[in-house]
């Protein structure tokens, strides 16, 4: 995917996605289908966010509670704790340059470069948009390498962040209730948005329908994808969800 291609993703989400403004429109979602494959339960308190490691087994989250970094098996087991300590974190994701972490801190409205072991290795200012809970939430690359960021609610807005700091750029976002989770679909090209409030999942394609998941699920907070596969976690419920879609 060449460079112009993936910033429009990241700035006219509704606009140049070949939609137009149709996502105002609940009926121009395609309605998806999937089936709960299984349910396990997390030691980890109050999850919020998920990404797949680059050893393509194992998984990253962030604890609200604890404000720390996890990484996972795929039965929501702990396998290792960073010695990072952060404030109110709400998403993780995996650098493709590097494999190092990314995490975003909602109150500081900060996205945080992470070693693998919990060294910070930079911090990224984003400018305040809404109340301070109802900020970032969650984060990802694009296919391009783009630093990608969601606003909660208040309003919801897709964020581009520059790796080297400075103004941010972005798009609001009026499809769901609320945004709680993102993730980078580099297969499918497609960039996957979750929403805690309207307990639904949204694959975004160029030149494609947007499809609409309904997620009978509770407090959904972090999604991870591959192949057919999502992967959910729950913040209140502090469980990981593994669904398939049909």
């Amino acid at each position: 995917m060449n460079r112009t291609r993936s910033a429009s993703i990241a700035l006219l989400l509704p606009v140049l996605l070949g939609m137009g403004g149709c996502y105002d429109d609940p009926s121009s979602f395609e309605e998806g289908s999937w089936t709960l494959v299984a349910t396990f339960p997390l030691s980890v308190t109050e999850p919020s966010g998920l990404c797949l490691d680059q050893d393509g087994r194992t998984f990253w989250t962030v604890s609200d509670e604890t404000a720390m970094v996890y990484r996972l098996d795929r039965e929501g087991r702990v396998l290792q704790t960073l010695s990072y300590v952060g404030e109110d974190l709400e998403g993780i994701c995996l650098d493709p340059l590097d494999g190092s972490l990314w995490v975003a801190e909602e109150r500081r409205r900060q996205a945080v470069h992470l070693s693998r072991t919990g060294t910070v290795l930079d911090r990224l200012d984003v400018e305040q948009h809404g109340a301070a809970n109802s900020g970032l939430e969650g984060i990802c690359f694009d296919g391009d390498g783009q630093l990608l960021l969601l606003n909660e609610k208040d309003p919801g807005r897709l964020l581009c962040v520059p790796r080297t700091g400075g103004a941010s750029t972005g798009r609001d976002l009026d499809f769901a209730r609320d945004y709680s989770g993102l993730c980078w679909d580099e297969p499918r090209q497609s960039l996957w948005v979750l929403s805690d409030e309207s307990r639904a999942l949204f694959r975004l394609r160029e030149d494609q329908s947007p499809v609409r998941y309904s997620l009978d699920l509770p407090r959904i907070e972090g999604i991870a994808v591959e192949a057919d596969t999502a992967w959910v976690v729950s913040d209140s419920y502090s469980k990981l969800f593994r669904i398939q879609f049909d």
